[in-house]
């Protein structure tokens, strides 16, 4: 039981909404490659070398369709599944409104290059008179 005396496993079951709005974009994102995503799955594991038997490697592979058919997604789970599709680069872009009516535009370009997730941050705000800022909060 947590703090609040829900169940943990009943939060899980209920996921939040970015976790669901994560798992939806990526049912997106493979809808693409569904035919062909057995094989990326098996070249993915291929690729990480860490399984030495038949029976370890289903084993994986059936933990990998788990996680990429679940309701809910972590983002640590949604990264390592445009891994598997082979995705090399994704942009992000929010754009956030505050409450005094200032919009801020980030722009975050997400290149994955072995196992590691390299980006660079841009943003601007508008509205309400205000500047140009370089994304910071403070600054609003």
């Amino acid at each position: 039981m947590d703090v609040r005396g829900k169940s943990r496993s009943k939060q899980r079951e209920k996921g939040n909404a970015v976790d669901k709005i994560l798992a939806d974009l990526f049912r997106q994102i493979a809808h693409t490659v569904t035919p062909v995503l057995p094989k990326l799955i098996n070249k993915y594991l291929e690729r990480r070398g860490l399984y030495t038997n038949v029976k370890e490697m289903a084993s994986a592979r059936g933990n990998i369709n788990k996680e990429i058919n679940a309701e809910t997604m972590t983002w640590k789970v949604f990264c390592r599944s445009l891994e598997i599709l082979q995705i090399r680069k994704m942009v992000i872009n929010l754009d956030i409104t505050w409450g005094n009516g200032v919009v801020v535009h980030y722009k975050k370009d997400v290149i994955f290059s072995n196992n590691e997730i390299i980006g660079e941050e841009i943003a601007s705000a508008e509205g309400k008179g205000s500047e140009r800022t370089t994304g910071d909060s403070n600054q609003i």
